[in-house]
């Protein structure tokens, strides 16, 4: 029988794959959805709080001084702008510095409140620039309160009162004498200076004020 013969195949090699196309459409696509993402970024709104008038560095924060303001703010701005919601912790705080209308609020422009012991209140002491260490009193120091009667004739007549407090915030009001005030920054005039004390140390220091002169010495601080 003779053989039969059988028409030849050929086997050709499996074809690869070329990525490189599927490739560049994922990078396009990445990009376009990077692009969304930025513009939706962009539009997001974030209400913070913004200064409505002029306002001197010291000045106690009221409700008509603040108001909310829509922006848009990404990054560290957004984080420095004090948020619309934050409203009641920040008023009663100090200004560290001098503020304009329309200024959004940051937490820098604060100035930092110290917390009050149990049992303890504040008070408020007004210290010419040019006695005693006025202009070298930063929040958080301790200082010693004297007082001298209306009629004292030598150093003698003059008494320590309390003999170490802590001060809560140093604000400088107008002058004419250089001080520096709790952030270091430069002002004119007296000292007002916030202390915390108990309620017998505020009486004292009521009739101190109505009685004669009162001044504050810096004290060092307390070892470790």
């Amino acid at each position: 029988m003779a053989a039969r013969h059988l028409p030849s195949i050929a086997v050709r090699p499996p074809r690869t794959l070329d990525a490189r196309p599927i490739a560049g459409a994922l990078l396009v696509l990445a990009s376009f959805l990077a692009v969304l993402v930025g513009n939706q970024q962009l539009r997001t709104t974030t209400t913070v709080l913004a200064i409505t008038r002029t306002l001197p560095q010291g000045a106690l924060l009221r409700r008509g001084d603040l108001e909310p303001a829509p922006v848009h703010l990404t990054g560290a701005a957004a984080a420095a702008a004090v948020p619309a919601a934050d409203l009641e912790r920040v008023l009663g705080q100090r200004l560290a510095v001098a503020t304009y209308p329309g200024e959004l609020l940051i937490h820098q422009q604060l100035q930092p409140s110290l917390p009050l012991a149990a049992g303890q209140q504040t008070f408020t002491l007004t210290i010419p620039a040019d006695t005693a260490a006025s202009g070298d009193i930063q929040a958080g120091a301790a200082v010693a309160v004297l007082y001298a009667p209306q009629n004292a004739q030598s150093p003698q007549d003059g008494q320590l009162l309390l003999p170490r407090v802590r001060v809560l915030q140093v604000t400088t009001t107008g002058g004419n004498a250089t001080l520096r005030d709790a952030t270091g920054a430069s002002g004119t005039g007296q000292t007002v200076l916030t202390l915390a004390v108990s309620s017998a140390q505020a009486r004292a220091l009521v009739v101190a004020k109505n009685s004669g002169h009162v001044d504050v010495s810096l004290l060092p601080p307390e070892p470790a």
